[in-house]
């Protein structure tokens, strides 16, 4: 896979689509991912607080879902490739996730950002700029066609047609794409993208696993230090973590709580 091309199309569309990510930890993932859905369906397991019912899993990575799978996925070879190529080997701990909707949903547009809506051009301009801090993807154990993105809205103002579908959040827009991957397949995508999470009624159930990697700025701040990501700072989660992975938490743990 040719690296710059991928970064350039990163740079210039907010994504990219690859085939050669945790393949040998497929089965095992997709397997494991059915276990924990059923434990979290059952209420056995609800780290965050979201509900039996909810459309995705936290703390997948943690020793109460019982599934290291998540762990050694989070920090295989195959991801650091690509994560490495954006950040080098200064990199702290994102978040791993599983989305498992079995009805129909639909989040509507949005940027990963906040509520942006009433921000003028040039405050949300200054939040676009800033400098790319993390990488997150996403690897379907099962075929999914949920995401939508609109390519290259990462880094431009939102249109006028853009600002009325982000306030009423459903109706179609120009340029959209929907990201149909295969099983196995892997986007990377930049969370300032307006995009939109939506799953057919004809989709029995969703499976993917997402994934985070953050650069790592040793005078950073804390940004997972709301109640649904509490569960991180449990004492046995560490010891949990493949070693490589306890690196990455370690440097993420060192940050500043914000002020």
């Amino acid at each position: 896979m040719d690296i710059d091309r991928i970064k350039e199309q990163y740079y210039d569309e907010g994504y990219f689509v690859v085939d050669d990510v945790a393949h040998a930890l497929l089965d095992e993932m997709e397997q494991a991912a059915l276990r924990v859905v059923a434990k979290a369906r059952s209420g056995e397991v609800d780290l965050a607080g979201v509900g039996p019912d909810a459309t995705a899993v936290y703390g997948i990575i943690a020793p109460q879902c019982g599934e290291p799978v998540f762990g050694q996925y989070l920090c295989c070879d195959e991801v650091l490739r690509y994560v490495e190529a954006f950040f080098g080997q200064a990199i702290r701990m994102g978040h791993a996730l599983l989305w498992a909707a079995e009805g129909e949903y639909d989040t509507g547009w949005h940027r990963d950002l906040g509520p942006v809506i009433d921000r003028s051009e040039s405050e949300e301009m200054a939040i676009l700029e800033e400098p790319l801090t993390q990488l997150k993807w996403q690897t379907a154990l099962r075929d999914d066609p949920c995401l939508w993105v609109v390519p290259g809205s990462h880094a431009r103002y939102r249109s006028e047609r853009e600002a009325v579908v982000l306030r009423e959040r459903k109706a179609d827009l120009p340029g959209q794409v929907q990201i149909r991957l295969k099983r196995g397949q892997t986007v990377f995508w930049n969370h300032k993208l307006i995009h939109r999470g939506r799953k057919p009624a004809s989709m029995t159930r969703r499976l993917s696993v997402a994934g985070c990697l953050k650069a790592f700025d040793p005078d950073g701040v804390n940004d997972y230090a709301s109640e649904r990501w509490r569960w991180r700072t449990a004492a046995d989660l560490r010891d949990y973590l493949p070693a490589k992975l306890q690196l990455f938490y370690d440097r993420w743990r060192s940050l500043k709580d914000p002020a």
